[in-house]
């Protein structure tokens, strides 16, 4: 794949900083910017991922499993058992 130039434009310091940190880690500007957008498409695509197995896990425990784990524990406290 090959690459692309592009134009963007930032506030000063935020510019200031970039060229700060591309110095500190031997980076290009482009280098930096590169890797700045596909850590944060990855934290993005992380969460929306997150999200997806959080709504797939909401309803999956029911009123039976939890008086199942209830009725369970129970058992346990009443024989003495820890955890």
């Amino acid at each position: 794949m090959g690459n692309v130039k592009t134009a963007i434009s930032l506030e000063q310091e935020l510019f200031e900083q970039g060229e700060a940190a591309a110095r500190d880690l031997k980076l290009s500007r482009s280098g930096l910017y590169a890797l700045a957008l596909e850590e944060f498409l990855k934290r993005r695509e992380n969460k929306r991922l997150a999200e997806q197995l959080d709504e797939a896990y909401t309803d999956s425990v029911d009123q039976e499993d939890i008086d199942f784990l209830r009725a369970a524990a129970q058992r346990l406290v009443e024989r003495g058992d820890e955890w």
